[in-house]
């Protein structure tokens, strides 16, 4: 391959994906795995290959055509002129179907670039969404309590939840992620101790209600203690960032329709780990 083709190929490249986040408003980060930008990017070229495959047929077809009609047929060797004239004209015809054949698949790749767009975009879609879910409970009034988001988008209850870092072990993200959780909840980091439970991840698919797709859900459940804060005191609500809190039970959650369904899952692994995930650990509230 040449320095130019090399050259041309990746200014293709840089070209499509630049116009691929000017037209999907992505502005900064594309996430999507090797393998399947490797897959886009062939079926890319592929397309674009398609589009112009018409030209070589489209060059053997014409001259072959001209010749049919002009030349002058004279025996060769021990051929007549009729076999010669039957040979060109075989050619000619085997031109004309690979040239029909050429333009057929011109038709059907002529939005290359909008298939790529759709391909990138359903790949980034697509990536798992690695979650911390933390669990923190409180007992009142002998009734054991769980602190739960009402998510607005999703219509259902959600366990507080940050995300994590797949490429380092979560046990190594104490401080990141409790950064990230004191954020969510509205306390300061120095308020906030977490502890990881070690083998009870969960492998979650859900339908975004924002994307309208199913997406994968890696998640991981940390237990939470909080030292101080509003947590702390008789309340039952919270509105922190715009986010609505609140404590309810199991039994509650699972009474929740929307929650039964959009979040089920989550909630059935909280239950058949409770006495680790829930019931072992001291209430979180200090």
């Amino acid at each position: 391959m040449s320095q130019q083709t090399i050259f041309d190929s990746h200014f293709i490249l840089f070209e499509v994906i630049g116009a691929f986040m000017e037209k999907s408003k992505l502005t900064d980060t594309i996430i999507i795995n090797k393998a399947a930008l490797k897959v886009s990017l062939n079926n890319y070229t592929n397309r674009l290959t398609a589009k112009k495959g018409w030209r070589w047929p489209l060059g053997l077809f014409l001259p072959l055509l001209v010749s049919l009609y002009t030349a002058d047929f004279k025996p060769l060797f021990s051929m007549e002129a009729d076999f010669m004239r039957g040979v060109i004209s075989t050619f000619t015809i085997i031109a004309f179907v690979l040239l029909i054949y050429a333009l057929i698949k011109v038709l059907f790749n002529l939005n290359a670039e909008d298939k790529f767009y759709k391909e990138i975009s359903e790949a980034n879609k697509n990536v798992p969404d690695f979650t911390a879910v933390y669990i923190i409970k409180r007992t009142k009034d002998n009734v054991l309590r769980l602190l739960v988001e009402k998510n607005k988008t999703w219509g259902c209850y959600f366990l507080p939840w940050t995300h994590y870092n797949p490429d380092s072990p979560i046990q190594n993200q104490s401080d990141e992620l409790r950064v990230a959780v004191a954020s969510f909840l509205g306390v300061h980091f120095d308020s906030v101790k977490i502890d990881h439970f070690i083998g009870y991840q969960l492998a979650s698919e859900k339908v975004s209600e924002k994307e309208g797709m199913k997406k994968e859900f890696k998640i991981e459940f940390i237990y939470l203690y909080l030292s101080c804060g509003i947590y702390s005191d008789d309340a039952h609500e919270y509105t922190v960032g715009g986010r609505e809190l609140t404590w309810m039970s199991l039994p509650e959650l699972e009474s929740d329709e929307n929650t039964r369904i959009k979040n089920g899952d989550v909630i059935s692994h909280l239950e058949r780990h409770s006495r680790i995930l829930i019931n072992k650990p001291s209430d979180s509230i200090k």
